[in-house]
């Protein structure tokens, strides 16, 4: 999956999934709950999944990996 907010602060990968919590100063919408229930969803099927920055703080990707092949939808 591939996200085109604002990005991720560097070393903030693991932190995206925090509920509540704001990684940026810029005031957005939401409550901050979204992804952090994300994690419990993809773990319940016996998946995992990560955050990665892009180049230039473009966005960020989601990787969702299925155990079977790693999938990185747009």
């Amino acid at each position: 999956m591939r996200d085109n907010g604002i990005g991720l602060p560097e070393g903030e990968e693991e932190g995206i999934f925090e509920p509540f919590v704001r990684l940026h100063a810029v005031q957005t919408s939401g409550s901050g709950i979204g992804l952090a229930l994300v994690p419990s969803i993809v773990e319940g099927h016996g998946w995992t999944i990560r955050a990665q920055r892009r180049a230039g703080n473009a966005g960020t990707d989601f990787v969702i990996s299925t155990g079977k092949a790693e999938t990185s939808a747009d």
